[in-house]
């Protein structure tokens, strides 16, 4: 058996979706300004010392609010966006690769950016408000034991989150085979992103 260490470097990203109560969802969609001003106010709450201005999830309203804290899902996982691949500290040759480095496993789709009458909703849906940190550096390592005597970039695929922020990798495998993660993740924060609108019931597991 031969043992393989893959590490990435590209785009990764932290995702926190929250729930929200029915008043907060009606008081975005009626917030005078539009966009701007929706924006506004939950930009508002990416401050960590800032105090909540609503009932968000498990907190109570002049709790510290903690974007991270996300009650529907929080995570931090790497997108397919790949521009370096080392494999046992070597440098593998992805130039003629497409941008969307491998080809996709399972796939699962957590898209809470529906915009909705709120009529209704309590029934299908499930009012959110989801914040996103994109990180370039480091997509961590992960590791594989194989009879392949040599390490073939194309036996890789993986499982995926399709969000309404970005699409995330949930598992990296080899050949079929689910590849151990053995290096965290390390990025610098570029961008910050925040979102509101409905997740379907359904999609909730």
């Amino acid at each position: 058996m031969n043992t393989f260490e893959m590490t990435l470097y590209g785009w990764s990203g932290e995702l926190s979706i929250h729930t929200i109560p029915e008043d907060m969802y009606s008081d975005l969609m009626n917030t005078y300004g539009g966009t701007d001003a929706q924006s506004k106010k939950l930009y508002d709450l990416c401050d960590w010392d800032a105090k909540s201005k609503w009932d968000i999830g498990m907190h109570e309203v002049g709790d510290d609010f903690y974007w991270h804290d996300g009650d529907l899902y929080h995570n931090t996982s790497p997108t397919n966006h790949v521009h370096c691949v080392q494999v046992n500290g070597k440098d593998i040759d992805i130039t003629n690769m497409s941008i969307d480095l491998f080809p996709e496993r399972n796939e699962r789709m957590f898209q809470n950016g529906y915009i909705i009458d709120a009529e209704g909703l309590e029934s299908f849906y499930i009012p959110t408000i989801g914040f996103c940190a994109y990180e370039k550096g480091c997509q961590g390592s992960y590791t594989i034991e194989t009879t392949d005597r040599d390490f073939d970039i194309n036996k890789v695929s993986v499982d995926i989150i399709h969000t309404s922020h970005s699409s995330f990798i949930e598992d990296y495998y080899y050949d079929g085979k689910l590849m151990e993660q053995t290096g965290d993740m390390e990025g610098e924060t570029k961008n910050m992103e925040v979102n509101w609108g409905c997740l379907p019931k359904h999609m909730i597991v």
